[in-house]
């Protein structure tokens, strides 16, 4: 079986929106949203209950790889790592697809930078675009 792909995003960018829409076009690709608390603020459509009922049984909150830091100063720090990469990685190798989703919109800064590597170790051959 095919291994699927990371797509990692952050709905701050410029054209969050319009990127997710198209990598969800695709059956095969999940929403996989990683904040601890997937709530937002200033754009509603962003909150969890609205993307639960856009994309149904496709979206899916992992608050295990959130960033228990992500309010202060501190070093990023995943709540379960060890949990949350095996599960992701599982989805990884079923074929699915995932949109990894987080707030932020500079990836090198992001938790999802610290997701993707630990799932690079897990899945050397993981292409991530």
């Amino acid at each position: 079986m095919k291994l699927g792909t990371l797509y990692p995003r952050g709905y701050a960018a410029l054209d969050a929106d319009q990127q997710v829409e198209v990598l969800m076009q695709s059956s095969d690709t999940l929403l996989l949203d990683i904040r601890l608390n997937p709530t937002s603020r200033w754009r509603p459509q962003w909150r969890k209950s609205a993307l639960q009922e856009r994309w149904r049984d496709r979206y899916i909150h992992k608050r295990d790889l959130g960033n228990v830091n992500y309010r202060n100063d501190q070093p990023i720090q995943l709540l379960n790592p060890a949990r949350g990469i095996e599960e992701v990685a599982q989805m990884l190798r079923r074929g699915s697809s995932l949109v990894v989703l987080c707030a932020c919109k500079d990836y090198e800064m992001c938790h999802r930078h610290t997701v993707v590597e630990l799932l690079k170790i897990a899945i050397p051959e993981i292409e991530v675009k």
